[in-house]
């Protein structure tokens, strides 16, 4: 699984602020739409793993098994040297964040 977390805590230090999580919890789903949209292009061979690109709070995360092998690539030759697409990256990035770590 990969994921891009927003901020850990967020929602624990900012409980009593409803109109700053609401606020999160839009810019998670504009990401999670993007992502989606990416994945639709960049990574589309059954859907699985567009669809398993979800919300969860604050954090965005991909649930589908490949996952992993869809956003940092792999070098095993049974998986046709899949190159990393960064796509939760990408997403994040599209968005107007930036994102530290997780990229060489």
């Amino acid at each position: 699984m990969a994921n891009v977390t927003i901020k850990k805590d967020f929602t624990t230090e900012l409980k009593g602020d409803i109109y700053i999580q609401t606020q999160a919890k839009i810019v998670t789903e504009k990401i999670v739409a993007r992502a989606r949209a990416l994945a639709a292009t960049d990574a589309y061979e059954t859907g699985a793993y567009m669809r398993g690109i979800i919300a969860n709070g604050t954090q965005i995360l991909a649930t589908d098994w490949k996952s992993l092998w869809i956003e940092f690539g792999t070098i095993n030759p049974r998986f046709k040297n899949m190159i990393a697409r960064h796509i939760l990256r990408r997403a994040a990035e599209l968005q107007g964040f930036t994102v530290r770590g997780g990229k060489k």
